[in-house]
């Protein structure tokens, strides 16, 4: 049995026993402190990395943000923290990082070439497409970050030169992703290098064969170069899988399918199909077109007339319709109206031989302003405006003052029903026309 003054003696060493501890506890607390702070900091660092890898942008801004809170003296992570607000659409915190990261003594090149690609997405890409096209040639790390932020803008601009050299570095750097063969080939379809774009649709394909868009892309090039029973099985795939492919456009995906049964002899499913799309589309001159075509070959020569009539009514210059609009009139005993669909057809038919002259034109001079607006008044003269207009931006880029651009770029607005614009381009042209 424990004497009387046991009893106090090991309750006061319990309590010392006990703050003790707490001590020791307090003393670990704020030595770990600091260190639990940086692993949080280098978690959210890697999880800005990770999100950055699968194109995560938003999720990426979050994460930097929180590893900043840390690692505020970090020229790097400010770096990446800047890079990620750009791509992800924030250039003005983008700029702010960057003005950090220099600050804090980071990469000056790194810093120079993020700077770039910032002005880039800012919509100035002209200032610095020399000193970035030299990045990409001298095989920088950031090349293929380069060649990313340039292809839409040389895409709009009409830039063949850099456009086609980013895009072959790019089949380089990364062989195994379709995307640049697919842009490749679109490019290639639009100046009419039917063979280049075969061949770079097809290794498309082969790199993303559960890619709708691009089954449809090439399914509906081979549907123009009269290659029906291929076509079929990519348009099919697009239309099965038109919810996985939210850019695709159901009625593009469903005209063509119709016009690939048609040519198959398949009409009574293409009838389906474009009775379908006319519930929801009654004035679409594509269908218009093809439900004419499908009459007019089942001998319906009234039906088909009406159908294409209405069809020229909102696309005057297309070829196809225009060939059967021809033949039908004549079908109908409509000599004199179906001669005069023919010289129509003649010009289309020239402007589109003298287009792709034009097109090789261009890209061989390309700061020659003059190939682009001739380009741009064929394109007018059928009809496709919105496409000429880019054309004479495209020419204007080159040279700001060429009285010739602005005066058809004057024509351009009075045709589209700007009196405003037209007077002030044409104003621009006399003056440029009397400068000595």
């Amino acid at each position: 049995m424990a004497s009387p003054t046991t009893g106090p003696l090991l309750k006061r060493s319990s309590r010392s026993r006990n703050l003790l501890f707490a001590i020791v506890l307090v003393v670990l607390g704020l030595g770990l402190y600091p260190i639990g702070r940086q692993l949080w900091a280098a978690w959210h660092y890697q999880a800005a990395q990770s999100a950055v890898e699968k194109r995560d942008f938003p999720a990426a801004r979050r994460h930097f943000e929180k590893s900043l809170r840390v690692w505020n003296s970090s020229g790097e992570a400010h770096f990446h923290a800047a890079r990620a607000a750009r791509r992800n659409g924030d250039l003005e915190e983008a700029e702010r990082l960057l003005q950090e990261a220099q600050r804090l003594n980071w990469v000056p090149e790194a810093i120079a070439v993020e700077r770039a690609l910032l002005r880039v997405q800012q919509g100035d890409y002209r200032v610095v497409l020399s000193y970035l096209m030299n990045c990409v040639r001298r095989n920088h790390p950031d090349s293929l970050l380069i060649i990313e932020i340039l292809v839409p803008p040389l895409t709009v601009a009409l830039d063949i030169g850099p456009l086609m050299e980013c895009l072959e570095k790019w089949t380089e750097i990364e062989p195994a992703n379709p995307q640049p063969f697919f842009r490749k080939a679109q490019f290639h379809e639009r100046y009419r290098q039917w063979n280049d774009s075969m061949a770079n649709y097809r290794r498309a394909v082969e790199l993303a064969p559960a890619d709708a868009e691009i089954r449809f892309r090439f399914g509906s090039f081979l549907l123009g170069r009269k290659s029906p029973d291929e076509a079929y099985e990519h348009l099919e795939f697009a239309r099965q899988n038109l919810d996985a492919a939210p850019r695709l456009d159901r009625t593009q995906v469903l005209v063509r399918l119709g016009i690939c049964l048609h040519e198959l002899g398949r009409d009574d499913e293409a009838r389906r199909l474009l009775q379908q799309l006319r519930e929801t589309q009654p004035n679409d001159p594509t269908v218009l077109t093809l439900m004419g075509q499908i009459e007019l070959d089942l001998g319906n020569f009234e039906q088909a007339e009406s159908y294409l009539r209405q069809a020229e009514a909102r696309a005057r210059y297309e070829p196809a319709l225009l060939s059967a609009l021809e033949r039908c009139l004549r079908l109908n005993q409509k000599t004199a109206e179906a001669a005069e669909i023919a010289k129509r057809m003649t010009r289309v038919e020239a402007d589109l031989k003298e287009l792709d002259q034009l097109a090789r034109e261009s890209s061989l001079s390309p700061a020659d302003p003059e190939p682009r607006r001739q380009i741009a008044i064929r394109l007018m003269r059928n009809g496709v405006e919105h496409e000429a207009k880019r054309w004479l931006d495209s020419a204007l880029q080159r040279d700001p003052n060429h009285a010739p651009t602005h005066s058809t770029m004057a024509d351009y607005y009075e045709q589209v029903g700007d009196l405003t614009r037209a007077a002030e381009h044409r104003e621009m042209a006399k003056a440029l026309t009397k400068k000595p």
